[in-house]
């Protein structure tokens, strides 16, 4: 039965639904709160048991709670769901007459806001192991200094790049600072405190060995969450070696521009070293051997000489020189050279020639390759002028991945490797930086013209090769040559040409040369050697001449290089209508006509050329 209600005031004052039920789980008292929920009146329920007024709740959780708050006469508490969208918080209390006291609210709305802060939470801290993810996994070196310069943040990246453990740096200052550069970083720092973004700002850091880099930094500042600024992140990648790739290709760059102009000039040079010995050589033929004016033509014509070979290493750079190759095992050549080096060097430098077993094949000059060799062993040579050693050696590797050096690049495949080591005076960077430069060179006044390493350099890239060094001044020096290894094997004499002074005809020959200084002396030498000489000045002037000239024409004789038609063309119209005409091709600079492409050693001549090397080449190329 109903108890009094003024004992239950308290309760009906109560927002929350709140009742009351004896020991034999009969209501006693419901609030109006309760009530509300129940849509029940107090009087249908009062006396009534909880579990037949509502059936509902057997075996539900809620059963669980009010059965052992009965039972253990304790306290329990519990967010229960009714209906599975709204949620309750429930509290029971025992009373002293064995009854309980069940009270709940609606916590629908708070376990909502709850369940958005977790969500909320959840992601927060979801955002920052990404981002700390992030910061750990980069290649970037990100730093975190805060507005008086303490160091707060350093990731793995940037442990790996400057080489300090972050328990070394946090909490202190920026140890990558360079000393010399200490002042500018400071006011760098200041702006960026004040608000400066920067981006792609390259600089030098320095690693914890001492090693200084050159790094690429982006930053900007660090602000929280009232926009105040608390520091600068600085994201920073190491672009040391692009850089380096980049002076690379300038200085390949250099290289090819400073090959090109050594070509041009060659070519022009050439034209003038031809007539001067040309006229020199006619000088000293027409002369009795007692006229005391022989000894200055002879001296020109020396002359003439010493600048043909000067063209010729120019040539040898700008790999514009006619090649004639062969296929040489590298250890032949080598060894030929031994007596011819030993005596090169000197009696105080040891010369060791270590040869692989294998069967080092390359297609190259080999003149050529002798020329390179040569003054590799020079060059270490002069680099010893107290004595020493030089190490000559052969071997054939296998590159699977590219080679990128300080002063090269050399691609995968097979090579056969030629080194030359010596125990010198080694070099530092900056000669290293220009060493394969024309006309650089450390040596003293007269003693060297700068072209050996040069013709070293154009040489080998002419072969297909690459040549790299590596140097420490005071330790000695270490050259390699890379060649291209091929599997023939052909190591063959190469065949001298038997040079007749004498070798004369009655043929009708072409001669076609732009240059009035070089065509009137080649004219008056075949003329003197009893040829019939038609003479035109270029491609277009010959191709007239033999149409006009009613007998044969058994050679033509032109240069490869002319204005409106060069010789090529020239050969390619002339053949289609006297297909029998034999043809010797000159020049001082092969580049552009012969894009590189290899002339037949018997239909070229190089300029400058003597008086008894055209009159046999020509007597050859008409006999052929």
């Amino acid at each position: 039965m109903r108890a009094p209600t003024t004992e239950f005031a308290l309760l009906d004052a109560l927002v929350d639904p709140t009742f009351v039920v004896d020991a034999q789980w009969r209501f006693v008292h419901l609030n109006p709160s309760a009530l509300s929920v129940t849509r029940e009146t107090l009087e249908r329920l009062v006396g009534v048991s909880l579990w037949k007024a509502f059936p509902l709740l057997a075996g539900t959780p809620w059963e669980t709670l009010y059965r052992e708050a009965m039972e253990e006469r304790a306290v329990r508490q519990a967010e229960l769901t009714w209906n599975g969208t709204s949620w309750y918080q429930a509290n029971v209390s025992p009373l002293g007459c064995g009854g309980l006291l069940i009270q709940f609210c609606d916590i629908t709305k708070r376990r909502e806001t709850d369940a958005e802060r977790k969500r909320a939470e959840q992601a927060l801290r979801e955002s920052e192991l990404a981002l700390q993810a992030v910061i750990r996994a980069t290649p970037l070196a990100i730093e975190t200094v805060d507005t008086v310069g303490r160091v707060i943040m350093w990731n793995p990246a940037a442990e790996a790049m400057f080489g300090w453990r972050a328990d070394e740096v946090l909490g202190g200052p920026n140890p990558s600072t360079p000393p010399d550069l200490e002042d500018e970083y400071v006011a760098l720092h200041a702006a960026e405190c004040e608000g400066l973004e920067v981006s792609g700002l390259e600089m030098r850091r320095r690693r914890k060995d001492g090693v200084e880099i050159d790094v690429m930094v982006s930053s900007g500042p660090l602000r929280d969450a009232a926009g105040e600024i608390r520091g600068v992140v600085s994201a920073i990648s190491d672009v040391t070696e692009r850089k380096r790739l980049e002076q690379q290709l300038l200085q390949a760059q250099k290289m090819d521009a400073v090959g090109r102009l050594a070509g041009g000039v060659a070519h022009d040079f050439n034209n003038l070293l031809t007539a001067i010995s040309a006229y020199s050589e006619l000088l000293l033929g027409s002369m009795d051997e007692r006229d005391p004016r022989c000894f200055e033509a002879h001296e020109i014509r020396q002359a003439a000489l010493r600048g043909a070979n000067l063209t010729r290493q120019l040539l040898s750079f700008s790999r514009k020189q006619v090649v004639q190759p062969q296929v040489v095992t590298a250890d032949s050549v080598v060894c030929s050279l031994g007596n011819l080096m030993r005596r090169l060097i000197g009696e105080d430098i040891e010369l060791t020639l270590v040869t692989t077993a294998e069967d080092a094949c390359v297609k190259v000059d080999p003149g050529q390759l002798e020329q390179v060799l040569v003054n590799l062993v020079v060059n270490s040579r002069d680099a010893m002028p107290n004595g020493g050693g030089i190490i000559l050696k052969t071997s054939c590797i296998e590159q699977r991945t590219p080679v990128i050096h300080a002063n090269g690049f050399v691609r995968p495949g097979d090579w056969v490797v030629i080194s030359v080591t010596d125990c010198g005076c080694g070099m530092s960077p900056d000669v290293m930086s220009h060493m394969f430069e024309p006309f650089f060179t450390t040596k003293g006044p007269g003693k060297g013209t700068g072209l050996g390493l040069s013709t070293v350099y154009g040489i080998v890239k002419q072969s297909g090769g690459h040549v790299l060094a590596e140097s420490t001044p005071g330790m000695g020096t270490t050259f390699r040559v890379y060649l291209p290894r091929v599997t023939e094997a052909d190591w063959s004499a190469r065949p001298a040409s038997p040079f007749d002074a004498g070798a004369r005809g009655p043929e009708t020959i072409l001669l076609v040369e732009d240059e009035d200084v070089v065509r009137a002396p080649l004219r008056r030498i075949l003329e003197e050697a009893g040829y019939n000489v038609l003479c035109a000045s270029n491609g277009l002037d010959a191709l007239e001449i033999a149409a006009a000239h009613v007998g044969r024409v058994d050679l033509l004789i032109t240069d490869l290089i002319m204005p409106h038609m060069g010789g090529r063309e020239l050969v390619e119209r002339l053949t289609t209508e006297r297909r029998d005409i034999k043809v010797l091709f000159m020049s001082g600079y092969a580049g552009g006509a012969t894009d590189g492409t290899e002339l037949a050693a018997h239909s070229y001549l190089q300029k400058p050329f003597s008086t008894t090397v055209i009159r046999t080449k020509v007597r050859e190329v008409l006999d052929a």
